[in-house]
């Protein structure tokens, strides 16, 4: 274990019996010279170590609530409630004297006299005890005028009040050395002066100087109303108005407040005369349109800045950095949704359920655009709102219901398809390249105009040439030039580019089959989920990870090794001499999977026992066996889509007993 890079196979034993060694943060040639063998010992024990580190949470939390509510008049009522909220958090993190934490503080910053041999310890040798405080205060107001009346065949609900929040949240953090908890005592150490660390010989002070977080205050006011109305039990109007304030946003009213509204409209026509003669017991139409409203709380139309006190060597002066420009136009995230959809029930089928069609468009989306590098100086892009999005999608539920005398069976399919795209976006590259995608897991929203929020492309794959060298596209012929392909222009692979898109890298459609069958006091259910029309991208061996990292893949035992090889493995490039040949193996299509893939999520069975006492309503024995995994996969490899590089998720089983009295 010379390595300090730690992989999930090493043993934590020697061939003794003893706990093993493991290189932290420093390779072992450095650990064996460094001090002379004049310091505490620098490994790191993991099957000791959790002895000597113990951390405890206390949170205290106090809730107060008062409401009234008064009835005006027939059908009238106005309520107000009031709540507040304390919540006092406290992380203290004990890492005792035999803990590799303070071995290695200690060496850190100890001070060798070479003509003496002398030791001074600037940080002692002692237990360290490092606190940590949360604390959060908010309030809650909320009056609120209901009606709801019913005059002959009308009837009407409605609502209006006013809402307002505030938030309050700040904190502090101390480290204690040489801490001792009885006598209760600690040692003193310097957190401004700048000592040399060991074992490279850098300068740094000592952390856990005294830390107060800033105090974030967050307020929210909201005017709302809604109403519905329904005549003849059939025919429905609703609507819904709001204006939402943040003091997050910016200088201007109109971008502190935003008013969101919906007006929706619903049709039972099963309640006609004429709907009689139709095959369906039960059928409903219904469409909305609305807007909503997005806040992000990390955002802010202010500069933010940070304060803090110079080093010594500085003059102990104090100063201030600006960690966030301001930026006064930030305004509401703003969504359009349009719904429209049916529910059904047949007349003589035992088969319900209900279709809906949507339509989502965004605006004024948080994006990355080119900011003024003079005027600021720390980076050239900021957030604004500079983003738009259209999305699509479908949802569709049947349910089924059968009875036969003391057999049932109720089941229930879930299909849902959906799909969005990036329609503007100002980044401060080349919108139209692909470059970003080429370069993406797909786990994250990665905007590139006309396709998918989430989506995924690479790099064309030609195979490997005589030395094992991946090769991909330039300029219309095969090349393992990887600067050009990665640098050239990245177009589709009909415009002879060198990558192309693949496809989204979440779900599009996706949904699941619960079945529950009965017999008796016996009941048998099971769940299947599916997630179709996606991609994902796996890892592979590569030479710079092996000898960069000492991290290995199974792939390497199928790499090139020989001309006449069959593989899709690139060889072992030692040393590295091909700039960019790993990274473009790493975004080719040969690591593309389709992640398509059903899974059985539950197996759940239970038994209803007979009353047998008049204080026990009932008692069930359940059997239940969860997380099943994958039954079918379209990838070539077997790989978890949504876990592709991680252990597979435990299945759980457990049996019980459940009573209610």
């Amino acid at each position: 274990m010379g390595n300090q890079y730690v992989v999930p196979y090493l043993s934590l034993f020697d061939e003794n019996g003893s706990p093993a060694a493991f290189y932290e943060n420093y390779g072992k040639t450095v650990l064996d010279t460094v001090g002379k063998g004049r310091l505490f010992d620098w490994n790191y024990y993991p099957v000791e170590d959790f002895k000597y580190n113990t951390e405890t949470n206390t949170i205290q939390e106090y809730i107060a609530n008062i409401g009234i509510g008064i009835k005006l008049f027939s059908g009238g009522m106005f309520k107000a409630n009031y709540q507040r909220l304390r919540q006092d958090g406290l992380i203290d993190n004990h890492y005792m004297k035999e803990s590799y934490f303070v071995r290695d503080m200690v060496n850190t910053f100890s001070q060798i006299n070479e003509t003496t041999g002398k030791v001074t310890y600037i940080v002692p040798y002692g237990d360290i005890l490092w606190k940590t405080g949360n604390n959060q205060e908010s309030y809650a107001f909320r009056s609120q005028f209901d009606f709801n009346k019913k005059v002959g065949q009308h009837a009407f609900i409605a609502m209006a009040g006013l809402e307002m929040r505030q938030i309050k949240a700040w904190g502090n953090s101390m480290v204690y050395y040489g801490y001792r908890e009885d006598p209760l005592s600690m040692v003193p150490v310097d957190f401004t002066t700048s000592y040399l660390k060991k074992p490279f010989g850098s300068s740094g002070t000592i952390m856990g100087t005294p830390n107060l977080s800033p105090t974030r205050l967050n307020r929210f006011v909201s005017v709302y109303g809604n109403f519905h109305y329904t005549w003849k039990d059939r025919y429905m109007l609703s609507g819904n108005i709001r204006r939402d304030g943040s003091n997050i946003y910016g200088v201007a009213t109109n971008d502190k407040w935003k008013p969101l509204w919906s007006l929706g409209a619903g049709y039972v026509l099963s309640k006609e005369s004429f709907f009689e003669k139709l095959p369906l017991n039960y059928l409903k139409l219904k469409a909305t349109l609305g807007y909503s409203g997005n806040v992000d709380l990390s955002r802010s139309s202010l500069p933010i800045s940070g304060s803090a006190t110079n080093s010594t060597i500085n003059g102990s002066l104090p100063y201030g950095r600006i960690g966030t420009i301001n930026n006064p136009s930030l305004r509401w995230e703003e969504v359009m949704q349009l719904n429209t959809g049916l529910e059904f029930a047949l007349k003589d089928f035992p088969l319900s359920g209900s279709i809906e069609y949507y339509i989502k468009n965004g605006s004024d989306l948080y994006g990355e655009t080119s900011y003024d590098y003079t005027s600021w100086g720390a980076r050239g892009t900021i957030i604004q709102n500079v983003a738009a999005m259209k999305g699509k999608g479908l949802d569709v539920q049947l349910n089924y219901d059968l009875k036969s005398g003391v057999l049932g069976w109720q089941s229930s399919l879930i299909y849902n398809y959906n799909s969005k795209k990036t329609t503007a976006y100002y980044y401060p590259n080349d919108q139209s390249q692909l470059y970003r995608m080429v370069n993406a897991s797909g786990t994250q929203i990665n905007p590139v105009i006309g396709y998918p929020l989430y989506g995924l492309a690479a790099f064309i794959w030609k195979g490997l040439d005589d030395n094992g060298n991946p090769q991909g596209i330039w300029n219309g012929e095969i090349s393992t030039d990887y600067t050009a392909i990665n640098e050239g222009s990245i177009g589709s692979a009909g415009e002879g580019g060198s990558a192309y898109f693949i496809g989204s890298a979440i779900p599009v459609h996706f949904g699941g089959w619960l079945n529950t069958f009965t017999y008796k006091n016996l009941s048998l259910s099971f769940n299947l989920s599916y997630r179709m029309g996606y991609y994902f991208r796996r890892s592979s061996f590569t030479s710079s990870a092996l000898i960069n990292y000492g991290t290995v893949h199974p792939d390497y035992y199928d790499r090139w090794q020989q001309k006449g090889d069959h593989a899709n493995v690139p060889s072992f490039e030692f040393p590295l001499t091909m700039p960019g040949r790993d990274a473009f193996y790493g975004a080719s299509e040969i690591l593309i999977e389709k992640g398509d893939h059903i899974r059985l999520q539950f197996i759940n069975l239970t038994y209803n026992l007979p009353k047998i006492s008049s204080g026990i309503n009932n008692i069930q024995l359940f059997a239940n066996a969860a997380n099943l995994g994958i039954i079918w996969h379209a990838n070539r490899r077997g790989l978890d889509p949504d876990n592709p590089e991680a252990i597979p998720l435990q299945k759980n089983y457990s049996l019980g007993l459940r009573a209610s009295f």
